[in-house]
């Protein structure tokens, strides 16, 4: 979403009921607790400025930038195979109390697809 519009809105917001806005984590960031009262941390908004239309991602590892981007490409990848492999097979979340219970599913449903 486009700053200026999250900024224009939490305008609105503050003008309006500026205490429900603590809870929102999209709105919160932007904002500064003097005394009483809420104001917009322009400091912080201007700070993220510098981002604005770039990819950032942030590591401990020792890989390049170019290694990091290319994992990090992989991981999406693998993750959009297991949401298709899901849909197709219309699985829908399990919940067991039991690690036996989880030992077994796992064994004897889930690695013959493999």
């Amino acid at each position: 979403m486009d700053r200026q519009v999250i900024v224009d809105a939490l305008k609105e917001h503050l003008k309006k009921n500026p205490k429900a806005l603590i809870g929102n984590k999209g709105y919160r960031k932007y904002l500064k607790l003097d005394r009483d009262h809420l104001r917009l941390d322009q400091g912080k908004i201007d700070g993220e400025e510098r981002f604005d239309g770039k990819w950032v991602l942030r590591t401990n590892t020792s890989l390049s930038p170019e290694q990091v981007a290319l994992k990090y490409k992989e991981l999406w990848q693998v993750e959009q195979v297991f949401r298709e492999v899901k849909s197709v097979l219309e699985t829908r979340p399990i919940f067991h109390k039991c690690d036996e219970t989880i030992r077994v599913m796992c064994s004897a449903a889930f690695w013959p697809l493999f």
